[in-house]
């Protein structure tokens, strides 16, 4: 079922040119995440891992001639984490 959707999908991007077809990503970033194991040389308390993310979505059509800006997805306008970074900058 999946490769005859696959193959439905190919054959309807075939009839435009390929400026026209996009290709468009996300990846996530759990910025506030702990690594999994760590080298201690003292005991500690385990906690709550956090779960604040940020997702990041990145768009390209098929030639590669064309991307656009990224887009940043977060839970708020002005994340605190970007307080005393010029965003402009980043391209974002």
């Amino acid at each position: 079922e999946n490769i005859k959707q696959i193959q439905e999908n190919r054959d309807l991007a075939a009839i435009y040119p390929p400026e026209n077809v996009l290709n468009m990503d996300k990846t996530g970033l759990y910025w506030k995440i702990s690594p999994n194991r760590i080298l201690v040389t003292e005991a500690s308390n385990g906690g709550k891992r956090s779960k604040e993310r940020i997702t990041l979505v990145l768009t390209v059509n098929a030639t590669g001639t064309n991307k656009w800006e990224p887009w940043l997805i977060g839970k708020s306008k002005n994340p605190r984490y970007f307080k005393h970074v010029n965003r402009r900058l980043l391209g974002i």
